[in-house]
């Protein structure tokens, strides 16, 4: 039986992904060991919604992006492909407001993992995701992301990469969590007022950006890892840090 095939068309799939917070061991692993030889020459999707839910001490939130048409290259397992860096490329519409480009390479059969991210996003209205932040960090967010953009390269349990955001109006907001008490979120709210601008279109390029770096905890998740160094480059360009 020949395992080759040319190409592979996905309208409308509707996926759903979601990852539930615990304590004790880390989260669990893909197994990228090669079964019988395959390959996928290419992949094309359209009109794809994706919805990524984090249920944390019983609460649940969820980004939700739509209207995604992408490409995946080559991928298998066959001698020529087995080490081969598989790309993939998709864009589409994040919550209700802007749209998203995402770019990933991954030598998917390597037993190390070593990914390659870019995501350049227009005009997202952080609140939005406010209900997604305050279950995972106890923030909620306000503001217009005009434009942003994240390189990220994770190799094994270490993210590296640098963002880029010209955002406006923003406004950052510490809550009451379990690690935080009313009077910490007011102190904290305090310093965010004093140091966080509220807008950097008018300011140089360089000031725009910032270099993340970043260790993957015990218990992230790979994706779980992604979204934390969004947000710590994000504060550090808020905070001039």
């Amino acid at each position: 039986l020949d395992r080759r095939i040319s190409e592979i068309q996905l309208t409308a799939p509707q996926v759903l992904a979601t990852e539930t917070s615990h304590g004790g061991g880390r989260p669990g692993t893909i197994d990228r060991t090669p079964g019988r030889p395959f390959a996928i020459q290419r992949t094309t999707l359209s009109q794809g919604e994706f919805t990524y839910a984090r249920i944390q001490k019983g609460n649940r939130a969820e980004v939700h992006a739509r209207a995604i048409e992408g490409v995946v290259d080559s991928i298998g397992s066959f001698p020529d492909l087995l080490h081969r860096t598989t790309e993939a490329d998709v864009s589409g519409v994040i919550e209700n407001s802007g749209t998203f480009r995402l770019r990933v390479a991954l030598p998917f059969f390597e037993r190390r993992l070593d990914l390659w991210t870019n995501l350049e996003a227009l005009d997202l209205r952080l609140n939005d995701f406010s209900p997604f932040s305050q279950l995972l960090e106890g923030i909620r967010l306000e503001g217009l992301v005009h434009y942003g953009s994240a390189t990220f390269h994770i190799q094994e349990r270490t993210l590296t990469g640098a963002v880029n955001i010209l955002y406006n109006h923003l406004k950052i907001e510490m809550g009451e969590t379990q690690l935080r008490s009313p009077l910490q979120a007011t102190v904290m709210n305090v310093v965010n007022w004093l140091q966080v601008f509220p807008s950097d279109l008018t300011l140089p390029s360089a000031a725009q950006s910032r270099s993340v770096a970043r260790d993957q905890d015990a218990h992230e998740t790979t994706l779980q890892l992604l979204l934390h160094g969004l947000k710590d480059g994000f504060i550090a360009v808020a905070h001039r840090r």
